[in-house]
């Protein structure tokens, strides 16, 4: 038996081993892509602002403080849980444990969504473009649309073989509440595909008047999700801080959403602006008009609810567009499709091919280029920091002028020196910009429970020193320690002293 013969009857009689081939696929192309998070095995450098928020919760709740309760922020409580767990595995960098294991599940239930209309090659491909399309949105990591992504992918996929092939049951239905109730203690503007597919599912049952299957769905449906919601409502009823929970997640978050309406447009354009995003949405558009118009209507509703939901509040952050990436998938895998079926075979195939080389050429390399070289470099260095001479310098700082139970202060939106240096923030406010701006009486309160605590030490970031804290220093017997310029202090960071 000659080599081509072996290797091809090895593959016919062993289909697990291209499951595990492909498993390793996925692993090594999430492994590599993972290098653009601070928190890397490889890699141990400065984590992002958001990260940074959710990592000193997580550390305060190791204190035995609560969310909501003892330090402010107005995501949702799942994101707080699996950074708190990500430290039991390691202080700092084992939230990306989480991190691998979750964007691995995306990848996985992308490339089975994938599948439901294209070939095992056209799916690689697709999961490669979206992955490249991906590290312009990652911005660090750690974020709650990170770990929307995999319930997100789940319950997509969940719904398209329900609708393509009519596969269903009671575990899928109690799979898909689960991923609902985690998207809503995530951030709850990340539940465009339930909105669409559920809108879809009740019309279809009252039409064919399905009564009975109607109600096992629902019954499944919300099991799911009362199983993770009811645990994390209990427990934050048990500590006081429901509440809280309720003031910042859903009041605070309203006015958050409402305060830019005029930049709403320009946030759409913007999230819009991208080839790949452009070619899944006229594919969408193309199809409906032609065949199979319930899946690509849901589809494009999908798309447009998702764009609706993240352009809301009119910020534009890049890392909003990470749950367009689902929304991508079958309109992706169907576009090669389309070439195939719309021009003759000949024809068809060669325009398959310049579609591919476009992406390859386009979306994958200069992406992926980057990422392997970087992985590469990363392995080399593994052993170094990252970390900037300013951040590594004022960290030392608060260690030589506090002890691990002192409280600090950080003003601005800058709880990195919290993480590393383990130091609980002296008020509930760990950081005061942008809430402070939304939410006037926050910087108020701030600075009444600055005065109560009178914390060791004051860290100030650029650009944030304003007429409130310059006379809050000043009154309060404050001593300038270091500056970043030590001629124009104000303008860079400014670590303050109380006391001798």
């Amino acid at each position: 038996m000659n080599r081509e013969v072996f290797i091809k009857k090895l593959f016919e009689d062993h289909k697990w081993l291209k499951q595990v081939l492909l498993m390793l696929f996925f692993a090594g192309l999430t492994f590599c892509f993972l290098i653009k998070s601070p928190l890397h095995i490889w890699k141990n450098g400065e984590v992002g602002t958001d990260s940074s928020v959710f990592m000193t919760v997580a550390m305060m709740m190791d204190k035995g403080y609560m969310p909501y309760r003892d330090t402010f922020d107005h995501k949702g409580p799942l994101i707080y849980l699996i950074d708190y767990v990500g430290r039991k595995i390691a202080v700092y960098r084992g939230v990306w444990v989480f991190e691998f294991l979750f964007l691995l599940i995306t990848v996985c239930y992308l490339y089975k969504t994938a599948r439901i209309l294209c070939g095992r090659k056209i799916a690689c491909l697709v999961i490669v473009v979206q992955m490249a399309l991906l590290t312009g949105y990652f911005k660090g990591g750690n974020l709650v649309e990170e770990y929307a992504l995999p319930v997100i992918s789940v319950a997509l996929f969940i719904f398209m073989d329900y609708f393509v092939n009519r596969r269903i049951g009671r575990f899928r239905l109690f799979i898909c509440g689960l991923c609902f109730g985690c998207v809503c203690l995530l951030r709850i503007n990340m539940i465009a595909v339930w909105i669409v597919c559920c809108i879809v599912v009740l019309a279809q049952c009252i039409k064919w008047k399905k009564w009975k299957e109607l109600g096992e769905y629902i019954f499944f449906f919300v099991l799911g999700l009362m199983t993770v919601g009811m645990p994390i409502i209990i427990w934050l009823g048990v500590t006081r801080s429901l509440q809280p929970f309720w003031e910042q997640y859903i009041e605070f978050n309203m006015l958050y959403s409402s305060r830019n309406p005029q930049n709403r447009m320009a946030s759409l354009l913007q999230f819009v602006n991208q080839p790949v995003i452009v070619l899944s949405l006229v594919t969408s558009i193309y199809l409906i008009r032609t065949k199979e118009k319930l899946i690509n209507g849901i589809c494009l509703a999908n798309m447009i609810v998702t764009l609706f939901f993240i352009s809301i509040s009119g910020a534009g952050y890049e890392h909003y567009c990470m749950i367009l990436i689902p929304t991508i998938t079958l309109p992706m895998s169907a576009l090669f499709n389309v070439c195939r079926e719309i021009f003759p075979e000949r024809q068809g195939r060669f325009i398959q091919f310049l579609l591919i080389a476009y992406f390859v050429a386009g979306t994958v390399v200069p992406a992926w280029g980057p990422l392997i070289s970087d992985s590469v470099r990363g392995f080399y260095e593994r052993n170094g920091s990252t970390k900037s001479s300013g951040v590594e310098n004022i960290c030392r700082i608060i260690e030589e002028n506090t002890n691990a139970d002192t409280s600090i202060s950080v003003y601005g939106n800058s709880d990195i020196f919290y993480v590393l240096t383990g130091r609980p923030h002296a008020t509930r406010y760990s950081y005061q910009f942008p809430i402070g701006i939304v939410m006037p009486e926050i910087k108020n309160r701030y600075f009444v429970q600055l005065k109560e605590q009178l914390p060791k030490v004051i860290i100030v970031q650029p650009s944030y020193y304003d007429d409130p804290m310059e006379q809050f220093l000043y009154d309060n017997d404050y001593t300038l320690i270091w500056a970043e310029d030590e001629s124009r202090p104000e303008e860079g960071w400014q670590v303050y002293k109380h006391g001798d």
